[in-house]
């Protein structure tokens, strides 16, 4: 299986692929869009709540009767994605430590789900599978700028 991330540096980031997944492709879509470009720690504290039902994930695209939740409109808790998603979030985190990276820093850069393999099962009934994707990367924390208003003035005198 090859992986949709260009431009993949091996020293400096870590990535994860898990194929042929039987959840769903349209909500696998919708958490990465979600968790891309959050801290791995935090995504999998948040889809932790939403496989408890406390927490939502919000629905970008295929949302027409979806129903609305608090913070985000359109949303739903899609407990067996979550769970998948958890356990590849973990591999990825163990795959980083093993590179040498800072695991409290690692930030998600990439997340993709793609059409899986079709199994066909007898009387016409059909199971959809999809294969999803994760990188990840070491982020510098961003420094507030401090206000040094003083400074500027002494600097016009």
């Amino acid at each position: 299986m090859r992986y949709a991330l260009q431009n993949y540096d091996k020293k400096t980031m870590a990535r994860v692929i898990g194929t042929n997944l039987t959840i769903s492709r349209k909500t696998c879509r919708d958490i990465g869009v979600f968790i891309k470009n959050r801290k791995v720690e935090w995504v999998i504290s948040y889809l932790e709540k939403v496989a408890e039902g406390t927490a939502p994930v919000p629905y970008a695209r295929f949302n027409s009767k979806t129903p609305h939740h608090a913070p985000f409109g359109p949303s739903g808790y899609p407990k067996k994605a979550s769970l998948e998603i958890i356990n590849l979030l973990n591999s990825l985190k163990h795959g980083a430590q093993a590179k040498g990276l800072n695991t409290s820093k690692l930030v998600i850069i990439h997340a993709a789900a793609h059409k899986g393999a079709r199994l066909f099962h007898p009387a016409g009934r059909e199971r959809k599978n999809t294969h999803f994707e994760l990188a990840a990367t070491e982020m510098e924390e961003k420094k507030q700028a401090s206000k040094q208003p003083a400074a500027k003035n002494e600097a016009k005198k």
